[in-house]
This record gives structure tokens, sequence and C-alpha cells, in this order.
């Protein structure tokens, strides 16, 4: 049996470090990954295209916002005032010179940010770059990689804000369907977008910084923009200060970078799969689950039918090129692949930090929990293409608890990291506490006395009758089973309907710490806790708060 790569990489196994390393927890090892990417130099046409990108997203913003950034319109002012180029700028001019590391993250853009671990990742990349500069003495520079190729429109259209409401559903906001498969990218946010910040707006007008938050959306959100545009207009507003650096793949001179790597993970397929089949295996031997599955015959690119156009997966079936879209398949051969321009192949996910790694100097990459486990795939793919493999530093993992949750905490016993055990055993907590402290009487302690009471005047009556009445006395006893579970599931309901208070207490900490059964981070939005705490505020807990070498789970109490 296989187990998630992640829980072995945090327990530092040997097993797993064999395949990713300590990443930055070794102290020597991340000192080595910053001094060697500082040697590489990113290509004049990148640094370009990174100039032009970053310079569109930092236009003149609201002042109702800019200010909740920099706390005060004073601080904006004498900033103003002081002349000095913005952080963002400086980071660019960095990274063309030369001499300067990359700490790269990237995720893909959902509406509003997307949950809340997106935000965490932006802010993990730029703690860790500030604690990576200090340490070595590099110029370090935190940079965002928009996941603009990516296709799956349904897991960004969404997001989802706590209800204001103790108890209540969690408020949806979503941009219309659309199951084509062009990539986010080439999409236009259309009219949907209206609708969402009206909806939007109206969840977030009770709390007190709701205004702030709406300006930063309605100024980044607007119909004409593609989503990637938006939320990467969102994200340079909040980290302007940090000097966050953003940077889309999807642009016709970033695909001209990508090219050639694209084209020999297309050429070299056949060499490809057998490196991370023999990953695979290995995984498996060391008892660790493959998190990407390899498509044998499938290169890790994806083809477009025009710049624009939907994509699709590409197959080598015999001596031609088979394009799969879903209802239909028709065959191409290699001239044909071969004249594609370079906005018609774009990368999947194993190929994606290759590329990243060849175009940036990157020293570290920060990835969430998942992230970090298709990384042990990726060693032999960095060496099959000669790119550098960076260290990895997992995101920051954080819970928001604010005053109302701690005192329902508080009053129910339990910690945060409790919430993350299963709910049953949660309620049989309650239950045994509301059923007193005589242990005879929780409900698996009757059932059992119930079974084993009727059970020795049955063995009696076995003993006299003999084989005479063997299947009725077992049909008995199976009665008796079933009845006596049934009981002790009615017992176990009336003992939590005793103590209701606390069931409901679970069931409000539950939907805020674990909506879904999910953590909290992967679930609920950046907007309803930016407008509760101010978004400047949020930001300042958050980073306070991280450790940049850190892999525990931490509560943040705002």
């Amino acid at each position: 049996m296989t187990r998630p790569f992640i829980a072995g990489w945090l327990d530092g196994e040997p097993g797993a470090l064999a395949f990713l390393g300590p990443g930055v927890r070794d102290v020597e090892a991340r000192r080595r990954h910053v001094s060697e990417a500082a040697a590489r130099r990113i290509s004049p046409a990148l640094a370009a295209e990174l100039r032009a990108q970053n310079a569109a997203l930092h236009q003149p913003i609201a002042a109702t916002h800019k200010e909740s950034l920099d706390g005060n319109a004073a601080s904006h002012n004498n900033h103003a005032a002081t002349q000095q180029p913005p952080r963002w700028l400086a980071h660019l001019d960095a990274l063309a010179a030369g001499g300067t590391a990359a700490i790269v993250t990237g995720q893909q853009v959902g509406l509003f940010l997307g949950p809340l671990f997106t935000f965490y990742k932006a802010a993990s990349a730029v703690m860790l770059a500030r604690t990576l500069e200090a340490e070595t003495g590099v110029r370090c520079v935190p940079i965002f990689w928009l996941q603009s190729e990516d296709h799956d429109f349904a897991e960004i259209r969404a997001c989802h804000l706590p209800s204001l409401e103790s108890g209540g559903e969690a408020v949806r906001v979503a941009l219309d369907e659309d199951d084509s498969r062009v990539s986010v990218a080439d999409r236009a946010l259309g009219p949907s977008i209206d609708r969402a910040l009206e909806e939007l707006g109206l969840a977030l007008a009770p709390l007190p910084h709701a205004a702030e938050v709406m300006a930063l959306a309605r100024a980044a959100y607007r119909p004409e923009r593609s989503p990637v545009s938006a939320f990467a207009r969102m994200l340079a507003a909040l980290f302007e200060e940090e000097g966050l650096l953003l940077f889309d793949p999807r642009t016709p001179a970033v695909a001209r970078l990508a090219e050639p790597l694209l084209r020999r993970a297309i050429d070299e397929h056949a060499a490809i799969d057998k490196l991370l089949n023999e990953r695979g295996r290995a995984l498996a031997a060391a008892g660790f689950a493959e998190q990407v599955p390899i498509r044998e015959g499938s290169p890790l690119c994806f083809v477009h039918e025009s710049d624009k156009g939907p994509r699709h997966r590409i197959e080598r079936r015999g001596d031609q090129w088979t394009i799969a879209d879903g209802t239909s398949r028709r065959s191409v051969d290699d001239a044909a692949l071969a004249a594609l321009p370079p906005l018609a192949l774009s990368t999947s996910a194993l190929l994606r930090p290759i590329v990243q790694d060849a175009l940036l100097p990157t020293a570290v990459y920060v990835a969430g929990p998942g992230e970090l486990s298709y990384w042990a795939q990726l060693g032999p793919l960095h060496a099959h293409f000669g790119v550098a493999q960076p260290a990895v530093a997992l995101r920051a993992r954080l819970r928001i608890v604010d005053e109302r949750t701690r005192s329902l905490l508080e009053r129910s016993g339990w910690t945060p990291a409790d919430l993350e055990r299963p709910r049953e055993t949660l309620l049989a907590e309650i239950v045994e506490r509301a059923g007193g402290d005589d242990p005879r009487w929780t409900p698996a302690a009757l059932e059992e006395r119930l079974l084993a009471d009727a059970g020795r005047t049955l063995d009696e009556l076995a003993a006299r009758m003999g084989a005479t009445l063997a299947r009725p006395i077992e049909r008995t006893r199976e009665t008796l089973r079933r009845a006596a579970s049934r009981l002790a599931v009615r017992y176990r309901h009336a003992l939590a309907e005793r103590d209701l208070p606390a069931t409901l207490r679970l069931e409000r900490l539950s939907a805020i710490l674990f909506p879904g059964g999910a953590p909290q981070e992967r679930y609920y939005g950046f907007p309803a806790f930016a407008a509760r705490f101010g978004m400047a505020r949020l930001k300042e807990l958050v980073m306070t708060e991280i450790h940049a070498f850190g892999t525990a789970v931490r509560d943040l109490h705002a």
C-alpha cells in the first residue's frame, strides 16, 4: 500500500529525502541553491517581457484601497515624495543585472484570488526571499508564476465565503459555467463578472472593511479582462510594497522562449516516458504514491487548435500523432506538428516547472503539499533537460482563528487541530461527556452489555437443548445484535441531543475551520477575511506568522 509522498517528506524519512532532498530545511543546501541560482541570468528578452507585464499591472490604483494597503495616506505621500523607484521595479532591475536569485511560487488564478492558500503562497515567497537575502547576502526576489495555460475553468470560477450567521451555509460567488478547453489567459470575464461583483459586495457589506476590498476587486475584475489579468492586478496591488513580481507565461514572447523545451518534450517523449516510469516504480517501491499519473506515449504538453483555441492532449500512434478533442480524434504528421506556432503549444503539470527553472534563476520553489508530492517525480526531468532543480519550501499553512472561534473552542475543550479528526470521533466525545462519568453507560458499553446478558441466556438454552434449537437460537442472536445496535445508535443520538449546545458548537467550528471536511485555507476565499480584518492588517498577521523554513500548520489568532 502506498501513501502520499508529502507525509514521508515532512517526517524527514530518508526514503523520501532521497527523491527530493530536505529543501530549505537544510542550511547548507539552501545557501548553495541561492548561490548557484544567482550565477544564472535571465535572457534580455525575458527581462523585457517581465518589465512590460509588471508595468501594465502597476497602474495607479484608487486611493481608497491604496491607503488601506499603505496604512494611511501620509505614508503614501511620504513614499511618493522620496521619488524612490517602486520595489517591484528594483527587483526587475536586479534580475536583469544578474547576481540575483528568484524565489518562485505559483497557482491557478482563482476568482478574487481563489482560496486563502493562494494569498499564503505569495506571502511565503516574499518572506522567504527576505530571509534568504538576509542569510546569504545575495539579492533574492519573489516571483509569482500565474498558471495561465491551465484550461480547467471549473476549478477557478467560484469563490466561497464563510457565512456571517453562526453555522450558516457558505456563500458561493461564481462566474457562468463554460466547459470549453481554452486556456484561462485566452478567456474574457464577460458580463457575469458584474453579477459576481454585486453578489460579493452584498455578502461582504456587513463587514467593517468591505468597501476597501470591493474597491480593489472592482478595479481588478472587469468584463473585458481575462481571469489572469484580473487576478494578477489584484495580487500585484496587495504586494506592491513588497515588490512581488508576477509572471504570465501565456504570451507570444514567453512562448517563443519556451518553444525549444516543448519541442524536445515532443521529440523525446519516449525517453521521457521511460525516465518517469522508472521514477514512478522507485516511488512505489519506497511506499509512496505517484502524484501525477504518466500517460504512455503522450508528451508532457498540449496542442492548441489556434493561438487562442482549445487545448488538447496528443498521443503517438504508429507514425502519426493523434489529437483527442474530447468527442473525436484526428491524426497529424510530424511536419504538421512542427509547423505549429509557439503559442499553439503549452505545458502540462510536470513540464511547467522545467520551463520555469530554465527561464528563471530559481533558487527555491514554494509549493503546496500536493505540488511538493509531484516534485518528487521531477528529478529525472530536470536532469534530462539539463536544468538545475531548485530547493523546495512548503508554503505557510495557516488557520485563522478569530475571537468568536476561540470562544467556541474554549467552551468545547478543543484546539483547532482537534477539528482535523473525523466528525464521528468528535461527536463521540460529546456523547461520552453527556453520558456522565460511568463507563458502563457509554453507547458502546450498553450494546456490549445487552449482547453479553442475552448471549449467556442463549448459551444456557443451547446447552440444555443441544442441536434441537440451534438454528432458531442463531437467528435470535442475529436479531438481538441488530436490535442492540439500533438501540445504541438511538441512545447515542439521545445523548447528543441532551448536550445540543455542544453539538451546535461542533457544527459552527467545523464550518469555519474545516468546511466540508477541507482545511479552511483550501475552501474559503481571501475577500471575507480581508473585509473582516482589513487588507493591511490581514497581510501583517499572515506575514508575521510565517516561519520561512517551517512546515507545521500554524494558528493565526486575529
